[in-house]
């Protein structure tokens, strides 16, 4: 509608943006079409620094790594890691 009402304001903005996704999209489905399934084990890795515990989830979040990611989860609850809403970080 803003179309029809606007059209010499609009269509050099829906032109540049066709142009753009002209441009990123071939890449974008290229790099969706060589990355292969994951179809190994999934596993589950916590790693404590100074700052903050991380946890790294390699495969598919399925009910088989379920059980190893609550034990990290209850882990960083008892060494006392939280999540602070504030700055967005794991603290102490």
């Amino acid at each position: 509608m803003r179309a029809l009402q606007e059209p010499w304001r609009l269509i050099p903005r829906y032109v540049r943006d066709f142009v753009g996704l002209g441009r990123r999209l071939p890449m974008a489905l290229v790099a969706a079409w060589t990355q292969r399934p994951y179809f190994g084990r999934s596993t589950v890795t916590s790693v404590d620094t100074a700052e903050a515990m991380h946890v790294y989830v390699q495969g598919k979040l399925t009910l088989e790594a379920t059980p190893a990611l609550e034990q990290a989860v209850r882990l960083s609850l008892v060494k006392g890691w939280r999540w602070c809403s504030i700055c967005r970080r794991c603290a102490r």
